[in-house]
């Protein structure tokens, strides 16, 4: 194996913005200095950040889908700014190029994400022709979003997220939205949708889709979990699911690495190491601190301490090498997975109108 976290590529899949936007509400000025820090220490190379979307949360308890969530990238954009004006090593993930190239070399990236569809649908009974319904989704694009989910646990124009029934499938503007998006240049995860919607945005779609945070059903059987079916038809498909650290969908009677690595098994083992990738792996202490989920930490035993970032990889990488996956395996997981559909999904320049880039 190689000889630590500094030697592997780190991505992690999802991250909401809810340690952010709580530092915000207690005053903070530029509430990603307290996190890029840890980020840092981590040896994090890109993550996948929700500033917006279908649910109150993701605009930081706005009603109004679109204002809310352009307030809430406006001011991870503003932090992005002020701290890159400081030289922090920053950088906003806008094209291929941008993606990095080696593991260790300092720099924390994020992929911009809008979690739900509401923020850039149009009212059906607007009579616009569908590419005009489409220019909030460009607009978005242009200013850095690049990746985005369809719906979150509710129903949208686009489909249905998860506290739906099953059997509907995406609607002519959602299937749509993908075709737009892959043109674009954006990454897609299926994650929160139904199982039908799942099936069929894997049958329309034109480049590899992400399950960002989805764990297997088959260990634990939870409906955000992927059934062994839907984990063939996305390693089919050419993409990705990132394994979540999360009491509700690992088992809430043992959140354990044990539990997690489980996931990680089942998935591989059902889709592919090549088509597995790492979703959240818990809260540390700066998030704790601010934004609560004492019950999602990263540990290794009942009764021991959470670990931090850089500890939770760490124990990752050795815990994996223990179950027999091999070095090229541990590398796709924790990074080289992502990077693979996000070179192939992202555009190969992409328009600069602000200065977030290397």
């Amino acid at each position: 194996m190689a000889r630590g976290v500094n030697d592997y590529f780190l991505v992690e899949g999802h991250r909401d913005n809810f340690e952010l936007t709580a530092r915000r509400r207690k005053g903070d000025p530029c509430p990603l200095a307290a996190w890029l820090p840890r980020l840092q220490r981590a040896g994090l190379n890109v993550s996948v950040i929700a500033l917006g979307g279908d649910a109150m949360h993701h605009r930081d308890g706005d009603a109004r889908p679109l204002e809310g969530s352009l307030d809430v990238l406006d001011m991870f954009l503003n932090d992005v700014e002020a701290l890159r004006a400081r030289g922090e090593p920053v950088q906003i993930v806008l094209a291929k190029a941008d993606l990095p190239e080696r593991p260790d070399d300092g720099v924390v990236r994020f992929v911009l994400e809008i979690e739900g569809g509401r923020p850039f649908q149009e009212d059906y009974s607007s009579g616009k022709p569908m590419h005009a319904r489409l220019a909030l989704l460009r607009s978005l694009f242009r200013l850095g979003v690049r990746s985005l989910h369809l719906t979150h646990q509710g129903r949208n124009e686009l489909g249905d997220g998860g506290d739906e029934a099953d059997g509907g499938r995406l609607s002519r503007f959602g299937v749509a939205v993908l075709g737009e998006a892959h043109r674009l240049g954006m990454n897609v995860s299926l994650a929160h949708l139904t199982d039908s919607n799942i099936a069929h945005a894997l049958a329309v779609a034109q480049q590899p889709l992400t399950a960002t945070h989805d764990n297997a059903r088959a260990v634990y059987a939870h409906p955000r979990n992927f059934t062994d079916a839907q984990l063939r038809a996305v390693a089919a498909n050419g993409g990705v699911v990132g394994v979540h650290f999360l009491r509700m969908m690992c088992d809430p009677q043992r959140l354990l690495l044990d539990a997690y690595l489980d996931h990680v098994a089942h998935v591989a083992r059902v889709a592919g190491p090549a088509h597995v990738g790492i979703g959240w792996l818990g809260a540390d202490a700066g998030f704790r601190e601010v934004a609560g989920s004492h019950g999602n930490s990263f540990r290794t035993t009942a009764d021991g301490a959470p670990l931090e970032m850089r500890e939770a990889y760490a124990t990752l990488i050795e815990r994996l090498a223990a179950r027999g996956f091999s070095e090229q395996d541990v590398r796709g997981i924790l990074g080289g997975n992502y990077l693979r559909v996000f070179r192939q999904n992202l555009p190969e320049d992409s328009p600069v109108y602000w200065n977030y880039r290397a």
